[in-house]
C-alpha cells in the first residue's frame, strides 16, 4: 500500500518516508535514502504550514526504530539528512543539540559554496582532464569555497588543478577514514574533512550538509555542478534538489548526470539546470549572487 500511494502521489511525503524505512529495513540503503529523499524535496518546496512538523516527526519515528538499524550503513545517511533538512526548513533558535553534535567541529563555513561532483574514479582520468578548462574558466575570479572529493581522482583532481593554476577559492574535500589502496587524498586542497566511514558512500555528501546548515548557509545558496559520475554521485544530485539547492548538470558528460536529466521523478522547472560546456555559461551559473533569501547565518 505504502508503495502504491507513493508511485501515486497519496498522502506525501509520509508515504516516500515510510517508503524508505521499508528500505532500510530490508538492508537496502541505497533505495531506502532515495525515498527519503524523494520525501524531503516534498517538505522543503512546500509553503504549507502542517508539512513543517512533518521532518520533527520522522526524526522521532527513526528513533523509535534506532536499535533496529542504527548498525545499518543507510542510518548514518539518513539521519544527517533528516536533521539538515529541519534545520534548514525551520531554522528558527538555536542550533538543535544533535545536529551540532554531528556537525564537522573543525571548519565551520563562510560562504558563497559551490560543490563539483561527478566522476572520481581513476579508470574515468582522462574523460574528466577535458573539463579542466572549462572549470577554470567558470571559476575566474571566484573566491569562496568549492567542496569536491578531495581526491587526487577524476573531477576531485581537477579542482586540486585549478588551485595549482591559481584560482583564489577555497577547497576543501570530504573523505572516509579509511580510504580504498588506491585512492590519494589530494595535498593541494586547503582542508579535508573526514567522516566516520570505511570507505566512500554517500555518508561525505551528507555530512557536508549536516556542516553547511550547522555553519548558517541556506541550502537555496548552495551551487552544485554535475559532471557524469556514478551512483554516489547520483545521490549527491539527488540530495542538492531535495534540500533546495541550485544544480546545474553539464550536458555530454554521461552517466548519472545525464540519468538525472531524464528521471521524471526530478525533473522540476529550472532545476536541475542542463548547461552546456560553455565557459561563460558556466561562469555566469558559478558567478550569479542569489545569496540573502533566508540564510540561518
Amino acid at each position: 500500500m505504502t508503495e502504491a500511494h507513493a508511485e501515486g502521489d497519496i498522502e506525501l511525503p509520509r508515504a516516500h518516508f515510510s517508503r524508505g524505512l521499508s528500505h532500510l529495513l530490508l538492508n537496502e540503503p541505497h533505495q531506502g535514502l532515495e525515498a527519503y529523499l524523494q520525501g524531503v524535496r516534498i517538505c522543503m518546496a512546500s509553503e504549507s504550514r502542517p508539512l513543517e512538523g512533518v521532518l520533527g516527526e520522522e526524526i522521532e519515528s527513526l528513533s523509535r526504530h534506532r536499535v533496529a538499524t542504527a548498525s545499518m550503513p543507510g542510518f548514518a545517511w539518513i539521519w544527517r539528512l533528516l536533521w539538515a533538512a529541519q534545520h534548514a526548513k525551520s531554522p528558527r533558535g538555536a542550533l538543535p543539540a544533535e545536529l551540532e553534535r554531528l556537525a564537522t567541529t573543525s571548519h565551520r563555513f563562510a560562504g558563497p559554496v559551490v560543490v563539483i561532483a561527478g566522476s572520481c574514479a581513476s579508470e574515468e582520468e582522462r574523460g574528466m582532464r577535458r573539463y579542466a578548462d572549462l572549470l577554470s574558466s567558470a571559476f575566474e575570479g571566484f573566491t569562496g569555497e568549492v567542496v569536491s572529493g578531495g581526491t587526487t581522482s577524476g573531477i576531485s583532481g581537477v579542482v586540486g588543478e585549478l588551485i595549482e593554476r591559481g584560482h583564489e577559492f577555497t577547497a576543501l574535500g570530504y573523505l572516509p577514514r579509511l580510504l580504498p589502496m588506491d585512492v590519494t587524498a589530494d595535498d593541494r586542497y586547503h582542508h579535508h574533512l573526514t567522516t566516520e566511514g570505511e570507505d566512500f558512500s554517500p555518508l561525505e555528501p551528507m555530512q557536508m550538509w549536516v556542516d553547511l546548515v550547522a555553519s548558517g548557509i541556506d541550502p537555496r545558496d548552495v551551487k552544485v555542478i554535475g559532471i557524469g559520475g556514478g551512483p554516489i554521485s547520483a545521490m549527491e544530485y539527488r540530495t542538492a534538489l531535495a534540500l533546495g539547492a541550485e544544480v546545474a548538470l553539464i550536458e555530454g558528460s554521461g552517466r548519472e548526470a545525464e540519468n538525472l536529466l531524464i528521471d521524471k521523478k526530478w525533473l522540476a522547472e529550472g532545476n536541475p539546470l542542463a548547461l552546456p560546456p560553455d565557459p561563460m555559461t558556466l561562469w555566469c551559473f558559478v558567478d550569479r549572487q542569489e545569496t540573502g533569501r533566508g540564510s540561518t547565518g
